[in-house]
Parts: structure tokens; C-alpha cells; sequence
């Protein structure tokens, strides 16, 4: 059977040696980026002489589910560890959004109705901004980031995959004209991915055990896996309102992880309320009719039951900082509400 994984690291090491750009990790705790992870890791023990150094990305927006921030942390120190040990120049960071563009400022602060897929304000400013603000501050420009994309996800997903395809190798970078993408799984399937974490050289594969059995857990029925592993499970922000339905922590907490129950109740109740007209101005902040941001009295109830389910949960949900800033944009806009209600 092709080896897979082999063939992947193999491009991998040509990437290295032929391109001039500083190479780039976008993390975010799940399968596919943890398998860049690990690729990296095996490209340089397996280099002669390692003459480049690569920055690995975990962007916290601060609405990840907490079970898989402290995963992150435990993976995050595990990785420093055998940096250090190996003496690999490799750098691992951690880069937030900045106050004002936090998701509970947004929608807490501002107002803002959460997302949907025709209003995503989210990911741009939670995922995206954070890292290339990080790097435009450390005047870093041509950049080739390694992402865990793969083909046949969605039809959407391949859609784009093509429209930004430069070659077979490289990809267009919207966010960095001058630089690169470069999917080094990208024709790898759940199961590949999987078998690659788990088998392939041993390396991490006791943390990646711990990331499978949050997948299972998150999947909700083993048996709706591919040769035993799981394929549809899909972590992300647990305020998410762009799905329908948050099915992962729906399952789980069936799975024992009861203690997400305050969030999963919250994050239901947010997906109801941002379209209640009670709840909106009505008119937008430039004055057009239509529904603006919540109510000033709405986000502060909004705050309460956020703050009701961070004291049950027992994580901490948001911060003293952002409930700062939440409270002086509150001032301002109960100066001119009674023009847009």
C-alpha cells in the first residue's frame, strides 16, 4: 500500500530546501494540523544540516472549547520539550486577538449579532488578523505557511482549493501577496491522517492517542468512523452560531463532559436571540433601517448569562480586560441608542 506519509514529508523536505521564504505552522489542535506538526518535527531530525527555522501558530481566539485549549497547552509543552532537547530552531507561539476584536467585545461591547455564513465577521478578525499582525510587527514578509487542508471536505473547500492553485506544489496567499501556501496532506483522507498520527515513526503518538479519544468522544457513535477511526468530528469555537446545530459538544458532554453543559446552553440561547427583533436597534450605526447591534440593556443581560455559565462551568469565559472595554462602549452607544430604537 502507498505510504502515504513518506511521500508527504519527502515533498515537505523539497520545500525546504528550494524555497527562500521563512516556513510557517498554522496550528489549531485538531488532526490535520497536528500532523504538519509532526512532519515538522521528523523534516528536521532527519535534516544534515538545518539551515532555516520554522514558527509554529496557535491563534487562541479566547471561544475555543476549553477540553481543547487544555489539550493545546499539554501538546504546547510537549513540543517546547523536544525542541529543547533536540536544540531545533523551531519557535512556538501563542497570538490573541486584540481586546476590541475579541468575539464577546464584538458581540457583548459592540453588539454585534453572532455570526452566520452570510455575516462571518468572525474568523478574519478571531483567526487570521492576530497572526499577520504578529508578523507584519516582527517585519516578516514572504512567508510559505504549511496548513492542514485537504481535498474532498467539501465541494466549497475544493472550490477555493483551485481558484488560489498557482502549480502542483503551491498555492495563492490572499493575506500575503507576496508569500505562499503549501498543503503538504492535501490528497490525504480522515483514515490517512489517522494512520500517519498514530504509526507512522512514533513521534507524539501518546498525545495524539489523547486527541483521538477526544474525537471519538466528539463524534458521538464510534461506530460513524472510517476503519475504526473517526472522520466527521469538527472542533472550533464553542460560541460557533454559523452551524445550525453545535453536534461536538452535543456530544461531548453524552461522553462525560458535562461541565460543558453552561456553554452549550449559552451558546443555544446566543443562536436564538440574534435575530429577535426585541433584542436589535433599529437602525444600523450609519443610520440605514434595518437592524442594527443588541440593545445596550440586551448585551448587559447577555454579559450576566455569560457570567452565570463561566461561575457553573467553572472556565473562564471572559475576561476583566474585555468587560472593561464592553462597559465603555456601552456608555457611549446609550448616548445616541434613542436615535436608532
Amino acid at each position: 500500500m502507498e505510504n502515504k506519509y513518506i511521500d508527504a514529508l519527502s515533498g515537505l523536505q523539497k520545500i525546504y530546501k528550494e524555497t527562500k521564504f521563512k516556513l510557517v505552522v498554522g496550528y489549531s489542535g485538531g488532526k490535520d494540523s497536528s500532523l504538519i506538526i509532526k512532519m515538522i518535527f521528523d523534516l528536521y531530525k532527519e535534516q544534515k544540516a538545518m539551515s532555516k527555522s520554522t514558527d509554529i501558530f496557535y491563534c487562541d481566539t479566547g471561544v475555543e472549547i476549553p477540553i481543547i485549549n487544555e489539550f493545546i497547552q499539554e501538546a504546547r509543552n510537549q513540543f517546547e520539550y523536544e525542541i529543547d532537547l533536540h536544540s531545533l530552531p523551531i519557535k512556538f507561539h501563542v497570538v490573541r486577538p486584540t481586546v476590541e476584536n475579541t468575539f464577546f467585545s464584538k458581540v457583548i461591547g459592540k453588539g454585534y449579532p453572532t455570526p452566520t455564513n452570510k455575516f462571518r465577521w468572525c474568523t478574519r478578525r478571531l483567526r487570521i488578523n492576530p497572526i499577520r499582525n504578529f508578523l507584519k510587527n516582527k517585519q516578516v514578509d514572504k512567508i510559505c505557511m504549511l496548513l492542514g487542508i485537504r481535498k474532498s471536505e467539501s465541494i466549497e473547500r475544493d472550490r477555493i482549493i483551485d481558484k488560489h492553485r498557482i502549480d502542483d506544489k503551491y498555492f495563492i496567499n490572499s493575506d500575503y501577496p507576496e508569500s505562499l501556501l503549501y498543503y503538504p496532506i492535501l490528497n490525504f483522507n480522515a483514515n490517512d491522517v489517522w494512520r500517519s498520527l498514530l504509526y507512522e515513526k512514533k513521534q507524539f503518538d501518546g498525545l495524539f492517542y489523547k486527541l483521538l479519544d477526544l474525537y471519538i468522544a466528539g463524534n458521538g457513535q464510534i461506530g460513524n468512523t472510517v476503519l475504526g477511526f473517526p472522520a466527521n468530528c469538527r472542533f472550533g469555537c464553542w460560541t460557533c452560531t454559523v452551524v445550525r446545530k453545535d453536534k461536538t459538544s452535543e456530544n461531548l458532554i453524552k461522553a462525560g463532559y458535562t461541565c460543558l453543559e453552561p456553554l452549550f446552553e449559552f451558546r443555544n440561547w446566543l443562536s436564538v436571540i440574534r435575530d429577535n427583533n426585541d433584542y436589535r436597534w433599529k437602525k444600523r450605526r450609519n443610520g440605514q433601517i434595518g437592524l442594527g447591534p443588541f440593545i445596550v440593556d440586551k448585551r448587559r443581560e447577555i454579559l450576566n448569562r455569560l457570567l452565570t455559565a463561566q461561575k457553573k462551568s467553572g472556565f473562564s469565559l471572559i475576561s476583566t480586560e474585555e468587560i472593561k472595554y464592553c462597559e465603555t462602549i456601552w456608555y457611549d452607544d446609550e448616548l445616541i441608542e434613542d436615535q436608532h430604537l
